[in-house]
């Protein structure tokens, strides 16, 4: 089989090697479709260490396809089936692995392979490209179950990257009205809109104003007019964006950290003691996140299939690389055809 192999920033290579044979407790999965992460492309134009992608090693974790082998042991999955994989359980070594499962070349061995664990057949209803959007689909999910969103609540997201988009998508699909995504790219302020959210400018120096508008008007604990705010979602990884939310954030308000920012914040614990601020940080997902995520597509009650911008075959792997990370090609999800 044909599998790519990461080397250093702006170098791979796809090798030949043997391909997976399942053992008693193992599945062979063929994959068809994959996307191209934003840890990918941290790999591909900084240091791939950072996110867990070494060199020397298979890498790629957004991964749909059909199983091809299953192992004596493993009940409930059969040859055929069409399935997405969870990467951050693919290996026994678990998240050490997730990043490096191998969703970039042709065969993923699934190891203690289990329906519904690390393994989850797709309803006919969903493609398999479509599927290669519930891992990212998730992560954002997960973003707002944490915080425990209600319908009726307001809701503002920060960054309309993949994450922030499939946090809004989770929003919508849940029946969660009227949720704001800030976000500064013309490009993006239209998908925000064409998903189904409510777009605003944030280089605006008024959209705290337009938030007022939207949601209407309390007061901070010192008096000062804020957005009547319920759930704040950071999926920008800015170190203002804390410093915004701490300022605007009413009695009560829920904070939900998705994104890994780059630099360290400065919070005032003062703040967060007076105000009774729920902090949470947000990482990957878990079981219920992802039926959540497979109803959703299966039921298409959002329009998750928007941020797919680019396709590419895989023979094309490393153009796609390079579009994934280019600001110019305006890429939002970069998928790879098998």
């Amino acid at each position: 089989m044909k599998c790519s192999i990461y080397s250093k920033p702006h170098v791979m290579s796809i090798e030949e090697r043997p391909d997976p044979v399942a053992g008693p407790d193992q599945v062979v999965v063929k994959v068809e479709r994959a996307g191209i992460c934003g840890s990918d492309v941290t790999a591909w134009i900084h240091d791939g260490t950072i996110v867990g992608v070494f060199p020397d090693m298979e890498w790629g974790h957004e991964f749909s396809g059909i199983v091809e082998q299953v192992g004596g042991d493993v009940e409930g999955i059969s040859v055929g089936d069409r399935v997405w994989v969870n990467p951050l359980l693919a290996k026994e070594l678990g998240l050490m692995m997730a990043d490096m499962c191998g969703g970039f070349s042709e065969k993923v061995l699934i190891e203690k392979a289990k329906l519904d664990y690390n393994i989850y057949k797709l309803p006919d209803s969903i493609s398999l490209e479509h599927a290669a959007l519930i891992e990212p689909f998730c992560v954002g999910t997960h973003g707002k179950n944490k915080v425990g969103c209600k319908v009726g609540e307001h809701v503002v997201i920060y960054g309309a990257g993949p994450i922030g988009l499939c946090a809004l998508s989770g929003l919508v699909g849940q029946g969660v009205k009227n949720v704001v995504v800030l976000e500064q790219r013309a490009e993006r302020l239209a998908l925000i809109e064409e998903m189904g959210g409510i777009a605003i400018d944030s280089s605006d120096p008024k959209y705290m104003k337009k938030l007022i508008e939207i949601f209407g008007q309390t007061t901070s604990i010192y008096g000062v007019p804020i957005p009547d705010i319920d759930v704040f979602i950071d999926c920008a990884g800015a170190t203002k964006v804390i410093d915004d939310i701490l300022s605007n954030a009413k009695r009560g308000a829920r904070i939900s950290i998705v994104a890994n920012s780059k630099s360290p914040a400065s919070v005032f614990m003062g703040t967060v003691m007076t105000s009774e601020l729920e902090i949470c940080g947000s990482s990957g997902y878990n079981h219920d996140d992802i039926t959540e995520v497979i109803g959703y597509l299966a039921n298409k009650s959002t329009k998750i299939d928007k941020i797919i911008t680019h396709r590419f075959k895989y023979d094309e792997l490393e153009h796609a690389l390079d579009i994934a990370s280019s600001i110019e090609a305006q890429a939002v999800k970069v998928i790879v055809e098998y």
